[in-house]
């Protein structure tokens, strides 16, 4: 071991300085490394959080157009019953309330509002209707698909969904 007077020289000090430098970096480095390392763990689970969220709302809605598109193309006679047919138009309003009301629960109104807007569409006149009830009864049911089908194909419906529910 050199003497004391070594150490206190300028090489030495000088060596031992940079030394304590690059320690000091490097814990840091390591430090970062770490940390950063740790931010991606998080961040890579929130986002398969996220997906796996995204993929339950889309394979509802999905369902939900499924279902809407069994009563639409659902043929109905002649000359059905008055009975039957407003069984058959009750089944409509059914469908439509649970699906408003589960877009209005999981996305929030503005989505729900997005879903009953029937505005902008064409009213037919279709050749299978049974009579005039039926025929809009097809034409909103038509209006309602299409409104779902956006909602499946775009996630515009969900940029705001934790805030709309924050400010009820």
């Amino acid at each position: 071991m050199p003497p004391i007077q070594f150490w206190f020289t300028g090489a030495a000090l000088g060596s031992f300085l940079a030394l304590i430098a690059t320690v000091s970096s490097l814990g840091f480095a390591w430090y970062r490394a770490a940390a950063t390392e740790q931010q991606i763990a998080n961040s890579s689970a929130a986002a398969d959080r996220e997906k796996a969220r995204l993929k339950l709302i889309r394979d509802n809605l999905q369902s939900f157009y499924v279902s809407g598109g069994l009563i639409l193309n659902r043929p109905l006679p002649r000359d059905i019953p008055a009975a039957e047919f407003d069984k058959y138009a009750a089944e409509v309003d059914s469908w439509v309330n649970e699906t408003n009301t589960w877009i209005e629960n999981t996305l929030g109104h503005a989505a729900a509002a997005r879903f009953l807007d029937i505005g902008g569409g064409f009213s037919f006149n279709w050749n299978r209707a049974v009579n005039e009830r039926h025929n809009t009864i097809i034409n909103v049911v038509a209006k309602y698909r299409e409104n779902l089908a956006k909602m499946i194909e775009v996630n515009a419906w969900d940029a705001g969904s934790d805030q709309s529910k924050a400010t009820k």
